[in-house]
C-alpha cells in the first residue's frame, strides 16, 4: 500500500500467491524463490530453472504482469536492494530479472533507469494498463464529472433494473459456494455463449478460487448479486484492499441485458465501496467498455535487466 503508483492489490500476497500457485508451471513452483526484506522494503522473485548459462527471477505472478516484485515506500532503496543482492550471491552466471507493474512516470521507473549502469536494462515494453475510477467525492461527485450522456443512460438503466423488480444483496462465502453462484449466470452470458469467459479454463478455475479463499480469510472479499424473481442474474467479483477496491470479474444473464444488469451492478457496488471508504475503485485491465467510466489510465511498464 505505501509503494508509490504500483497496482497494490495485485501486488499483494493475495493476488501474487494465487498466480504461483496455479497459473505457473508446476514443476517451477518447486524452485525457491528469491525473497530479500531490509527496512521495510521486500524483492519478491520466483525463479525459473537456469538455461543458456543464465539465471532466471520473474514476479510470482507472470502471466498479466501487474505483481510488481519490488515493494516499499521507496523505490530508489529498493532498486538498490536488488543490486545489493545480486552481488551477494554465490553466482557463476549471469542473471536475468522481469520487473512488471512499474507504473509509468512514477518514482519506480525513474530509480530503474537511474541504476541501469549496475545492469543492463535489455527490453523496456508497455504492460497492460489498468484503469481506475476515483471514488474521493463518493459516486455522486464522480458522475458528476461524466458527460451528460453517460450520467443520463445510467439513470434510465438504473429506472429500468429497479421497475423490473431486481435487488442487489452481497455475500461472503468460500470458493466453491461463491463459484458456484456465479456459474450460474456466467453459463447465461454472452462471454460464456461465444467461448471467452475466463471460468472456461480450469486454471483460471482454481486462480479464483485461490483469490477468493484468502479474500474470504481475509474478510475483504466482495461479491455482489443482481437477483430477479429469487434468482442470480447477475455478479460482480472483486476484493478490498485497504482503501482500494479491486474488480476481478462481473458478468450477467444475457437475457436481461435490456435490463442494464451490467451498468447498475456497477454503480451499486461503487456505492457501497465508497460508503466502507474505498477512494480508488481499479476496473482491472484495459477493455474498451470500460472507457467511458474510467477517471484515470493506469500505464504500467515491464522491465528485462540483466546483470552480467
Amino acid at each position: 500500500m505505501q509503494t508509490p503508483g504500483i497496482p497494490d492489490f495485485c501486488s499483494g500476497s493475495a493476488w501474487a500467491l494465487a498466480a504461483h500457485d496455479t497459473l505457473r508451471d508446476e514443476g517451477h513452483r518447486r524452485i525457491a524463490p528469491l525473497i530479500v526484506h531490509d527496512s521495510d522494503h521486500w524483492l519478491l522473485f520466483a525463479q525459473r530453472p537456469g538455461a543458456n548459462g543464465m539465471h532466471f527471477f520473474e514476479p510470482f505472478e507472470g502471466h498479466w504482469l501487474f505483481t510488481c516484485p519490488l515493494v516499499g515506500p521507496d523505490p530508489e532503496f529498493s532498486v538498490d536492494l536488488l543490486t545489493r543482492t545480486v552481488k551477494r550471491m554465490k553466482r557463476s552466471y549471469p542473471c536475468c530479472f522481469l520487473i512488471g507493474g512499474v507504473p509509468v512516470g512514477e518514482m519506480m521507473q525513474s530509480a530503474l533507469d537511474r541504476h541501469a549502469t549496475e545492469y543492463e536494462i535489455v527490453q523496456k515494453a508497455e504492460g497492460i494498463p489498468c484503469m481506475w475510477i476515483s471514488l474521493r467525492n463518493g459516486v455522486d461527485g464522480y458522475l458528476a464529472q461524466r458527460r451528460p450522456k453517460f450520467r443520463k443512460s445510467i439513470r434510465q438503466g438504473w429506472r429500468r433494473t429497479l421497475d423490473a423488480g431486481v435487488e442487489f444483496s452481497e455475500m461472503t462465502a468460500r470458493s466453491g459456494e461463491v463459484i458456484d453462484r456465479l456459474m450460474v449466470v456466467e453459463e447465461r452470458s454472452w462471454k460464456y455463449q461465444h467461448n471467452q469467459s475466463i471460468f472456461q479454463e480450469a486454471q483460471f478455475v482454481e486462480f479464483y478460487s485461490h483469490l477468493i479463499d484468502s479474500a474470504h480469510a481475509s474478510g475483504n472479499l466482495r461479491f455482489l448479486l443482481a437477483q430477479l424473481d429469487g434468482k442470480d442474474i447477475g455478479y460482480i467479483l472483486g476484493s478490498r484492499f485497504g482503501q482500494t477496491y479491486r474488480g476481478w470479474q462481473m458478468s450477467f444473464d444475457d437475457r436481461y441485458q435490456h435490463l442494464s444488469i451490467g451498468n447498475t451492478l456497477q454503480i451499486v457496488n461503487m456505492e457501497k465501496r465508497a460508503a466502507e471508504g474505498v477512494s480508488t475503485y481499479d476496473l482491472g485491465m484495459y477493455a474498451d467498455y470500460k472507457v467511458r467510466w474510467t477517471d484515470e489510465l493506469r500505464e504500467l511498464m515491464v522491465y528485462v535487466l540483466v546483470f552480467r
